[in-house]
């Protein structure tokens, strides 16, 4: 992170307006302002068209888009919009709701 400090938009998705969400989020990822984030660099980049993701042990992968250890199973909260973009870019998409202490945070709103 920049600083250790960013500030983001997370919109929240389910299972039933993934499909629709991740559309849009491909169609609008130029707006985010990292090419990166729009067009593949290596074999080992994700793009914003690669879909919701989380992190497990340190890799990033395709988000199944459940978790069963919460109240709201089927929830997803993607980074989506983040500033500063730079150093940050990383975080596009990914679900803040698959990370225990974020989850527990958000469960709680």
């Amino acid at each position: 992170l920049a600083n250790g400090r960013a500030l983001s938009f997370n919109p929240v998705v389910t299972n039933n307006t993934r499909d629709e969400w991740e559309a849009h989020a491909a169609e609008s990822a130029f707006i985010l302002g990292d090419p990166s984030l729009v067009e593949r660099q290596n074999d080992e980049s994700r793009i914003v068209a690669d879909g919701i993701f989380r992190a497990v042990n340190g890799e990033r992968i395709d988000d199944p888009g459940l978790s069963p250890e919460s109240p709201y199973p089927d929830t997803m909260v993607p980074v989506w919009q983040i500033a500063p973009i730079e150093g940050n870019a990383r975080a596009v998409m990914f679900n803040l709701h698959a990370e225990p202490n974020r989850q527990r945070a958000l469960d709680d709103m």
